[in-house]
């Protein structure tokens, strides 16, 4: 399935737009149209026109990793919802805001790599029903208790270290 989004309104694409986007499951991909002062697509991925927040990872695309652009600072509510597919996350450069509901029902998620260290702000239920998820940092750079990571948000999560 393919969404062609036009809307040069930012409150309608905010206020009715994520509710229609996170239900459609079979979604692949996004065309933005090119005028759109608001809006980008890159990929099939739905972004700000400045490319600084990820808007929608479409939940039914079929890749087992994805690398968050290093423009984007923010992780939009409901940007990765239901998606079946991904295995792996990784976020290069510095992650500012992790929204409410950032990820959801994603099953076969099993890592989150922030190579920079974790967002500086980690909304309630940032992440949720990713049951196989383990989150990675770079050595030393988060604290990482008996295989656990507290998030800001008081979240605990399995955790472990990687080497860059």
């Amino acid at each position: 399935a393919l969404l062609l989004c036009n809307p040069t309104n930012k409150k309608i694409i905010q206020k009715n737009y994520k509710k229609m986007c996170s239900n459609l499951k079979f979604l692949t991909s996004i065309l933005v149209d090119a005028d759109n002062p608001n809006y980008c697509d890159v990929g099939g991925i739905l972004y700000t026109r400045s490319m600084n927040v990820l808007h929608t990872y479409p939940a039914a695309r079929l890749d087992s990793t994805f690398v968050i652009p290093e423009s984007v600072h923010t992780v939009g509510p409901y940007a990765f919802t239901n998606n079946e597919n991904l295995t792996t996350l990784i976020v290069d450069s510095k992650l500012n805001v992790l929204s409410h509901l950032a990820l959801i029902k994603m099953p076969a998620l099993t890592g989150l790599y922030f190579c920079d260290g974790a967002p500086l702000i980690w909304d309630d239920h940032a992440v949720e029903r990713c049951e196989a998820l383990t989150l990675y940092f770079p050595e030393a750079e988060e604290p990482i208790i008996d295989g656990m990571w507290t998030a800001p948000n008081g979240s605990v999560f399995q955790a472990k270290y990687f080497s860059k």
